[in-house]
C-alpha cells in the first residue's frame, strides 16, 4: 500500500474481481502466486492500494470465493496498468494466473469519492 498516494486524496478508482481457486490450488499456493505477482510488478504499476479480500459475513450467495481489489487515485491510472498489461508484458503474468490458479469473473470498476475518513 501507498500510504502517502491513499492520504493524498479523497478520489478513487476501485476494481474489483471475484474469483476463486482453480482445483487442486492450496491457499498457500495462491498466497504464493499473489506474493510474486506483486514483487515481479511492483515498479510496473500504478496502483496506490491492493488487498485480496475474503468476506465471512453476509457473503452466503457470493460469486466466489475471494475477490481482488486494487485501488487507484484515477482513471489515468487505472488506463495506464492496461495499457501494461496490453502492451508492456504484464500479459503474460495474468495468462499464467487466469489459466493456472484461479476462475474469475471478470473486473468491475467503480469511481468517487471517500465520503468519511478516521
Amino acid at each position: 500500500m501507498d500510504v502517502p498516494a491513499l492520504d493524498a486524496t479523497d478520489r478513487r478508482v476501485v476494481q474489483t474481481e471475484w474469483c476463486s481457486r482453480r482445483p487442486g490450488i492450496s491457499k498457500a499456493e495462491l498466497d504464493s502466486q499473489h506474493r510474486s505477482w506483486l514483487e515481479g510488478a511492483e515498479n510496473q504499476t500504478n496502483f496506490i492500494g491492493w488487498a485480496i479480500i475474503h468476506p465471512r459475513l453476509g457473503q452466503a450467495n457470493a460469486p466466489g470465493e475471494f475477490f481482488h481489489f486494487f485501488i487507484y487515485d484515477s482513471i489515468g491510472s487505472l488506463m495506464a496498468d492496461e495499457e501494461w498489461i496490453a502492451n508492456g508484458g504484464g500479459m503474460e503474468g495474468v495468462e499464467d494466473y487466469y489459466t493456472n490458479f484461479v476462475e474469475c469473473n471478470g473486473p468491475s470498476v467503480w469511481s468517487g469519492s471517500l465520503a468519511q475518513t478516521p
